[in-house]
């Protein structure tokens, strides 16, 4: 649903898409399938986000930061450095929109915090794409603080 969403009936299929991942987190739970939990709510981050984008912007980008919040319980620094940079990255987006928002400053802070996180595994020599990319959401982040 959420790959068809980006076709046609955007709000609808982003709709079902959260109901399609609340009920495999039904199955997916934390204590029995952490790896499948941690990919569903970054998955559910992301909808989430999207879908601020339609409708209920700071009640779907509120979604979205506990959806990645959640997946990070998982996605640690160690034992998932790729995951762990790739839903930082993520978050940091979900904040720096959110500042358009609310709390400008606060949302600034955590975006800018969640990007240099994302940085610690996305280096330029390893990762020169996702340094990039990050490097990229950071520099924006920046700037709207000015």
């Amino acid at each position: 649903y959420r790959i068809l969403a980006e076709v046609r009936d955007r709000e609808k299929n982003l709709a079902r898409a959260i109901w399609a991942y609340e009920e495999a987190l039904k199955i997916f739970t934390i204590e029995r399938y952490p790896i499948e939990y941690a990919a569903t709510q970054n998955n559910l981050g992301f909808v989430y986000s999207t879908l601020a984008e339609v409708r209920d912007r700071e009640k779907n980008l509120a979604r979205a930061i506990r959806a990645y919040e959640e997946a990070l319980k998982i996605r640690t620094i160690e034992r998932y450095p790729i995951e762990y940079a790739a839903t930082q990255n993520n978050l940091g987006f979900v904040y720096s929109t959110l500042a358009e928002v609310r709390d400008r400053e606060k949302n600034l802070a955590r975006a800018i915090w969640a990007y240099e996180e994302a940085l610690k595994i996305f280096t330029i020599e390893e990762y020169p794409l996702h340094h990039k990319e990050v490097m990229t959401n950071l520099e924006r982040a920046r700037e709207m603080v000015q």
